[in-house]
């Protein structure tokens, strides 16, 4: 059964087994992936701003943070999404079924375009009330650790939602030594933040 978008993103929120079901059946292509992995960076790119904004803002101490250029910070940012969805991939047969790269893909991209949305307005809440607001952030942290596991276990078909958290924990655990790795190797400026006396 087709679903509209708005349809897909209250599931993706209430539902996500079936929003996660729903759209490994459509089998996406590559070129529609990459559109959705750059869709990605950019509503991540506005969601650091907007974090970098609120810590600037409420720091007991001032501070500026400096960011590394912008398509330095895409190009981390999306090799990010293709070497965690790859530890998905490798890691799927010892947690229940083996998968596609396409497969994890599609769900890595998908929960965490529909979190930062979470996040973002989270956050947007928190700028506009200040401190009045300060247990908003909570729920889309709740939200994020239940999720991770119902996504990623209805992605290996396993019923335990504790095995799909475990296993993009695990995923993401590898990632980022790599990717600090890499960052290194290639010598990229990162997020510095600086004290204002």
């Amino acid at each position: 059964m087709s679903r509209s978008l708005p349809q897909l993103i209250r599931d993706g929120y209430r539902r996500p087994r079936e929003a996660a079901r729903y759209l490994l059946d459509l089998d996406l292509q590559p070129s529609v992936l990459v559109q959705a992995a750059l869709l990605l960076v950019i509503i991540n790119t506005l969601s650091l701003v907007l974090l970098y904004d609120a810590m600037e803002r409420y720091s007991p101490d001032p501070i500026q943070i400096i960011q590394p250029p912008l398509l330095i910070g895409t190009f981390v940012q999306l090799i990010f999404v293709v070497i965690c969805s790859y530890m998905v991939k490798l890691l799927s047969p010892a947690f229940g079924k083996k998968v596609s790269f396409a497969q994890s893909a599609t769900i890595f991209i998908w929960f965490n375009l529909i979190q930062l949305c979470g996040a973002m307005a989270a956050l947007l809440v928190v700028m506009v009330f200040g401190l009045l607001a300060f247990f908003v952030p909570i729920i889309p942290m709740v939200w994020t650790i239940w999720a991770l596991g119902q996504y990623w276990a209805e992605l290996v078909e396993n019923k335990t939602s504790f095995v799909g958290f475990l296993l993009v924990v695990v995923a993401i655990l590898i990632t980022l030594p790599i990717l600090g790795v890499l960052v290194s190797l290639l010598g990229l400026p990162g997020v510095e933040i600086i004290k204002n006396v």
